[in-house]
């Protein structure tokens, strides 16, 4: 029986970085493992819009997840992969992320 388990971590954000979370899970035991592809749908995990791919990753068990352009509350979920397909989907985890612009410029200044 495979397990994944996707939590949503919030990590520390840096005004020039796009990630706001991180997604950890249970690696898959399968010699052929080629990665993990992680899917996001607006929404609430009870009734999620449509998902799409967000992020790959190789073989590890964390990652970061992409900012969504719009603030919100997302559903995600995860799936492996190796040579001969991917894997049914994992649990789902909620996270409601909270994009913002960048900070203003300082020091404007306009000369003749």
């Amino acid at each position: 029986m495979r397990k994944m388990i996707l939590c949503a971590l919030v990590s520390v954000v840096f005004p020039t970085l796009a990630f706001a979370a991180t997604a950890s899970w249970d690696a898959v035991a399968d010699p052929t493992l080629q990665g993990y592809r992680l899917y996001r749908a607006p929404g609430a995990c009870a009734t999620p819009g449509a998902f799409a791919t967000v992020q790959s990753y190789g073989v590890v068990t964390s990652g970061a997840i992409p900012n969504p352009t719009v603030n919100g509350t997302y559903c995600h979920k995860l799936t492996a992969f190796n040579p001969v397909g991917e894997s049914l989907f994992s649990n789902t985890a909620e996270f409601s992320y909270t994009v913002n612009p960048p900070p203003a410029p300082t020091s404007f200044s306009v000369t003749p």
